[in-house]
């Protein structure tokens, strides 16, 4: 249900204000706000109240090299998060007014650039339509792969190159990462790593569990884990782990005791003189069959629950752009660069 927000004339009479809505997408995940002061459900989305600003816009013909800048809060969660992201993913925004009965899309874009200052945090986005949104125009004849590793030209699945692990200790660029002792040196090399809110952080270099950032990132130091707190938390988690098997071998039993029951009753006629005992244990192995099933969820949850008590951060391998790092990962098929172009351009040569 769309609402409206009202203001007064200088006549005392109250009229509708013109209200906006920001719908911002990054890979799967939406965040929509408006600079009303109350919330707006509209088309299954539902939009938060937020402090907002944002630059003018141009309507004509030529959207090429159009800008948009939106400021936020320095307080705002999101705004936070993409200044300490390295922009790994596009981030769009569908910018909408609505006045009275009317609602209209007016601008879209993609983030470009993120600037902090000392008021705020401004989000710059390029509108859809400028030639940095379409690859068509930038594509350029080079020898290096001109694909961001794990999009849709490059087709490796970024999932299936993830490595979920915890931080042991983080010392300004340098961190201490557990269970990477089977990945080759620099196998992280221009890589990614994720914190649990999805911040991402490119990573300078790898050796063993060591890691180097490219830039610093304080926040990961509250996540770190020491070895008796981690050891804690898994020991929590294969305790919770059992507890979940020894349930469900509960409910097996429980449920092969009711079918017995259910059997010998079956089987028995009601002039039988034991005939009532067989009723009273169908009845009393229903219940322990139900009461071993309630058991189930509830051993779910709490094994949920222990396994997201850990701070997981998640590590992502990175890409050189030649002909070999392509083929480590047996994708020089969808190789997009052209490695034997020449380094020297005949036409600008000079002749002696």
């Amino acid at each position: 249900m769309m609402k409206f927000f009202t203001r007064l004339l200088g006549n005392g009479q109250s009229t509708i204000a013109k209200r906006e809505l920001y719908l911002f997408q990054t890979g799967n995940v939406q965040r929509a706000y408006t600079n009303g002061d109350a919330f707006i459900e509209h088309a299954g989305v539902v939009y938060e109240p937020h402090v907002i600003k944002r630059g003018s816009h141009k309507s004509g013909r030529d959207l090429e090299k159009q800008t948009m800048e939106i400021e936020f809060s320095l307080l705002s969660a999101f705004a936070q998060n993409l200044s300490r992201s390295e922009l790994e993913e596009i981030t769009t925004v569908q910018m909408f007014s609505y006045e009275g009965v009317e609602f209209r899309q007016f601008w879209s874009g993609r983030l470009t650039k993120v600037k902090p200052h000392d008021e705020g945090i401004k989000l710059q986005f390029e509108t859809e339509y400028t030639k940095v949104g379409r690859n068509a125009v930038t594509r350029k004849i080079q020898a290096t792969c001109p694909y961001r590793l794990f999009d849709q030209d490059c087709s490796l699945a970024k999932a299936n190159y993830a490595v979920k692990t915890t931080i042991k200790s983080v010392d300004k660029l340098n961190m201490e990462i557990r269970g990477l002792e089977a990945y080759a040196d620099n196998y992280f090399l221009i890589g990614m790593i994720e914190d649990p809110s999805g911040v991402l952080i490119t990573i300078d270099t790898s050796t063993g569990n060591h890691l180097v950032l490219k830039r610093r990132f304080d926040s990961f130091a509250n996540i770190a884990l020491s070895d008796a707190e981690y050891t804690a938390l898994m020991d929590d988690i294969a305790l919770k782990t059992q507890a979940l098997a020894d349930a469900q071998v509960a409910l097996a039993l429980k449920q092969t005791a009711y079918e017995q029951a259910l059997e010998a009753l079956n089987n028995a006629a009601p002039e039988d003189p034991n005939y009532q005992d067989l009723v009273d244990a169908l009845a009393l192995a229903e219940t322990e069959k139900n009461a071993a099933a309630d058991a189930i969820p509830i051993a779910e949850a709490e094994l949920r629950s222990a396994e997201e008590a850990v701070p997981y951060v998640t590590l992502y391998p990175g890409c050189l752009k030649t002909p070999d790092a392509c083929k480590a990962y047996s994708n020089l098929p969808n190789y997009g660069g052209f490695p034997f172009v020449p380094g020297d351009n005949p036409l600008v040569r000079q002749v002696v």
